[in-house]
């Protein structure tokens, strides 16, 4: 999808076309004025290390996006959430990317940043977002920049270390580091109104010095 670029970019790209190769005014009509300013757009938008898109909606409600390549790849492979007719969803009507770029547009921020999960758990890709504003339209359309920078391999590398970190290596059993923290969880959450006991218990099955810890919560 191309977004139609307003009155006053479509001249400053004229006297920039003029400038740069002089032709006569009579032969650079508007539509390959048009033409240029996308291929320009689509090329600066390429040229991007990440993945960006520029998100147009017009008066009537409609969303446009003119997309890179990567974001391109992302909204291809990212979240699996099909629709009932099994077409994939865009990335830009999945929740809660929809809402929070209609917010965006809706408002004046210059820019907005947050980070979203696409998709469940297993198999879910983690993105920071970023909104930049853009510009409006004399129309009324409103426009912003999009970018997602993928976050997936670090999170699931900092996922596995914490496992590995917080559970006994030889019998994949929680280890004290992990004890001790859902002890502070318990606390912290149940610490005005609960009173709480813990104990040490024998795993059935298995070798004696294997330990599990149960840990309950006893209201007063």
């Amino acid at each position: 999808m191309q977004v139609e670029p307003s009155r006053t970019e479509l001249a400053t790209m004229l006297d920039v076309a003029t400038m740069a190769a002089p032709l006569d005014s009579t032969r650079l009509d508007e539509a390959k004025a048009i033409a240029m300013i996308h291929r320009a757009r689509q090329e600066y938008l390429n040229a991007l290390p990440i993945a960006a898109s520029i998100v147009t909606r017009g008066v009537d409600g409609s969303i446009a996006v003119l997309a890179n390549e990567q974001f391109e790849m992302l909204d291809t492979i990212s979240g699996m959430v099909p629709q009932r007719n099994g077409k994939m969803r865009p990335l830009v009507e999945r929740a809660p990317l929809q809402a929070a770029l209609q917010e965006f547009l809706d408002g004046d921020a210059r820019g907005h940043e947050f980070e979203w999960r696409d998709g469940d758990a297993v198999g879910g890709r983690h993105f920071i977002v970023r909104l930049g504003r853009l510009a409006a339209f004399e129309d009324g359309t409103r426009r912003c920049v999009l970018s997602l920078i993928d976050r997936t391999a670090e999170v699931e590398n900092e996922r596995s270390l914490r496992a590995e970190m917080m559970h006994d290596s030889l019998t994949g059993l929680p280890n004290r580091v992990a004890f001790s923290e859902a002890l502070e969880d318990v606390l912290e959450r149940e610490n005005s109104s609960a009173s709480h006991r813990c104990w040490w218990s024998i795993s059935p099955g298995s070798a004696a010095s294997t330990k599990a810890w149960v840990l309950s919560r006893a209201t007063n």
